[in-house]
């Protein structure tokens, strides 16, 4: 991913962006686009406790989803 460093007065004007949107040329035409990072920490809805339980849950790997996809066609 190419890094591009802005002055602060556009990261001020960036800041006040609340929803995704759309970056055009004086031209009308689309250069970019904007989706805002979250505010605030995100922070899982569930307890530790049932994260715990989640993580020591026996997982399917790959392989095996792709075959039983094969026996279901």
């Amino acid at each position: 991913m190419e890094k591009i460093t802005l002055k602060q007065d556009v990261i001020s004007r960036l800041g006040n962006l609340q929803e995704p949107s759309e970056f055009h040329d004086e031209e009308g035409k689309v250069i970019g686009h904007f989706y805002p990072g979250p505010t605030r920490p995100l922070v899982s809805p569930l307890r530790d406790e049932e994260l715990r339980r989640r993580a020591g849950e026996a997982t399917v790997n790959t392989e095996a989803v792709l075959e039983h996809w094969d026996k279901l066609k």
